[in-house]
């Protein structure tokens, strides 16, 4: 399995810590391989949020793919894995890699102005997501706070592990919005009584103030709500309107009780 990290990049740089910690615990699968083709920058500070669980030091150095590194990229994975070696008192460290980008810069500091802060200046399902469950994470322990240390820890950890992640919050569900056809009647032939259908008229060219341009009521609607008015008015029965998000199912029932 090989995960390319470019979809969750931002402008082709990697530095939103909280897509790091999301990729980690939904997409890292025990020997998967990563792709750093289309970076243009990644901080070490993801990095470590990226491979915070990873213990085979050696064995992840072998499952990054390096054929598409830039130097920008390279350079940093060198200098997040100098972070990694054992200090030792007794002499260097042993230096028994081969991958050809791990000799680079000593050490490059989140900032010297290398990277730009890039952490929110685009929202993305994911990146909303993640941000939203952790503000939520945030509210709970303030609005019940505890003093013991032990729980304090044992509740974050039952809010943030990746097993418990949907105590809180479920996965993001992304709704698409069909485009419904427009009626081709008007208020006044829906069947209702000639002076309300006059009245809705109206309310079609009364312009909200400060609203751009927009009026109490739009001159056109839906086929389905124009069926649905016309029921209504015609038959005086009880309807059920089952729509998308963004529909117009609140004038289905709006109109009607104006005309009551």
């Amino acid at each position: 399995m090989k995960i390319v990290l470019e979809p969750f990049s931002v402008d082709g740089v990697l530095a939103d810590l909280e897509i790091a910690e999301w990729v980690r615990d939904r997409k890292i699968k025990p020997g998967a391989m990563f792709s750093f083709e289309g970076i243009k920058e990644v901080t070490i500070a993801f990095l470590n949020e990226l491979f915070k669980e990873e213990v085979d030091f050696d064995d992840l150095i072998e499952r990054i793919d390096d054929t598409a590194l830039n130097d920008a990229v390279a350079s940093t994975l060198a200098a997040w894995m100098k972070q990694q070696e054992p200090v030792s008192d007794v002499g260097p460290a042993s230096d028994e890699h081969t991958k050809p980008w791990k000799d680079g810069p000593q050490m490059i500091q989140e900032g010297d102005g290398l990277f730009e802060d890039h952490t929110h200046s685009k929202y993305t399902p994911t990146r909303l997501f993640a941000r939203l469950r952790k503000q939520l994470q945030s509210y709970i322990e303030s609005a019940y706070p505890l003093k013991n240390p032990s729980l304090i820890r044992a509740r974050r950890s039952l809010l943030s592990s990746s097993e418990n992640r949907k105590l809180i919050a479920q996965e993001p569900f992304i709704e698409t919005t069909p485009k419904y056809p427009f009626s081709s009647k008007t208020y006044t032939s829906l069947g209702c009584d000639k002076q309300l259908g006059q009245f809705l008229s109206e309310l079609t060219e009364v312009h909200v103030e400060g609203g751009g341009g927009k009026t109490l009521l739009y001159p056109q609607f839906y086929k389905h709500q124009g069926d649905a008015y016309q029921h209504f008015f015609s038959n005086r029965k009880d309807l059920i309107v089952a729509t998308g998000t963004g529909s117009g199912k609140t004038e289905c029932f709006l109109i009607p009780l104006l005309g009551q």
